[in-house]
């Protein structure tokens, strides 16, 4: 591997579109648009709502008006991370809460019952407490970023027009 490419790793960027709807003191909440790469993605169930709206709140060094179109980055390292934190983690959580419900609870009938449902409620105390920690301590470094304000573009019937 070369140096230039051992300098890029955990440096990815990925960069999305979407219009302000409102906002707070440093902060821009947006209505994500869909882009041409959702269709390919796996994830797409998870993250596209049923009533097609993608809110999300973003940092905002540019100091945006609600109705702005704008284009705002995510690290690929915070990705990952993100990705670690709410899938990876809690499916370790889960099978060992499983595994180890099946000793505490082997010499009861339906071991496995008990044993899903120690798995379950300590993967949800999991959730709770990434939730009520992500509501309590917001971290600027590791949220999506407003990188550039999009211009709307002049259409061409709007230039010829003399009204």
């Amino acid at each position: 591997m070369s140096d230039q490419e051992l300098n890029t790793i955990g440096k990815e960027e990925v960069f999305e579109e979407g219009f302000v709807v409102s906002i707070e003191e440093g902060y821009a909440h947006i209505d994500v648009t869909e882009g041409g790469d959702c269709e390919a993605c796996n994830a797409r169930a998870f993250c596209k709502p049923k009533d097609d709206s993608r809110l999300l709140t973003v940092v905002d060094p540019l100091g945006v008006k609600p109705g702005d179109k704008i284009r705002f980055k995510i690290g690929g390292s915070t990705l990952f991370k993100a990705s670690l934190l709410l899938y990876g983690v809690p499916l370790i959580i889960l099978v060992g809460g499983i595994l180890t419900g099946m000793e505490l609870f082997s010499e009861l009938p339906k071991t496995e019952a008990y044993a899903f449902l120690l798995g379950a409620v300590s993967t949800a105390l999991y959730y709770g407490i990434i939730f009520l920690y992500g509501k309590i301590f917001k971290q600027d470094n590791s949220m999506p970023v407003i990188a550039s304000i999009i211009k709307p573009e002049k259409s061409a019937s709007s230039e010829n027009c003399n009204i």
